[in-house]
């Protein structure tokens, strides 16, 4: 699989930093130019700021193909540019490795509220709604007064849009009760979601934020 032809601009990509011993969730970006066999991204996001790359840093990258699954790559970057009228940077990326197909858990996880409705898979379709705390490619947290037990297998909707519901299969790995608000906080990661799905899910996300940069918010 070559990485010139698979990648196309406007692609969103995440990337995770190498040279680190801090867990970070990952960066968000997106393909801004190819050219002449070179790779170029937009300044990266981390939580809706713009993240500084450094020259011969060396980083995972990681982006969707509809229909084939999750894909990454190791890069290094061999030079920014100053984007006019602008603070931000574009970078220049080598790649340093192959292709490959991955399975991962960690994805950018943005605060956003909006309503959801889950189906047990384990109690004949019990169905319970709620809000959301936060939502990735890779799973949702949610508030509830309604309880659920771990490990339940459920299909999880999450309404983004007046128009636009996002489905996936997911199970329960984390419950936090409050006592006070009377409410429990879930934590559920997908198990089988579908590649567009979460290919509009990073979509999302990077509208929200760029709506966010421009009215001011972050």
């Amino acid at each position: 699989m070559d990485i010139y032809n698979e990648l196309q601009v406007g692609d969103k990509i995440e990337i995770e930093l190498t040279d680190t011993q801090e867990k970070k969730s990952p960066l968000l970006s997106q393909v801004a130019e190819l050219k002449q066999g070179k790779i170029y991204i937009n300044s990266p996001l981390s939580d809706g700021h713009a993240y500084r790359l450094h020259d011969n840093e060396k980083l995972k990258f990681i982006f969707y193909r509809e229909g084939k699954g999750i894909y990454s790559f190791l890069g290094e970057i061999v030079e920014k540019n100053q984007v006019q009228g602008s603070e931000l940077q574009l970078y220049e990326i080598k790649p340093i490795s192959s292709i490959s197909k991955i399975q991962r858990r960690d994805h950018y996880r943005f605060p956003v509220i909006k309503k959801f409705k889950i189906e047990s898979l384990d109690k004949d379709g019990q169905v319970i709604s709620g809000v959301t705390k936060d939502l990735s490619g890779g799973g949702v947290k949610i508030i509830t007064r309604n309880k659920v037990e771990m490990n339940e297998a459920v299909k999880c909707t999450v309404f983004i849009e007046e128009h636009q519901n996002l489905e996936a299969i997911g199970k329960v790995i984390r419950k936090e009760f409050d006592p006070i608000l009377k409410e429990y906080k879930i934590g559920i990661e997908f198990t089988e979601i579908d590649a567009v799905v979460r290919k509009e899910i990073i979509a999302f996300i990077f509208e929200q934020q760029r709506l966010l940069r421009k009215r001011g918010l972050i």
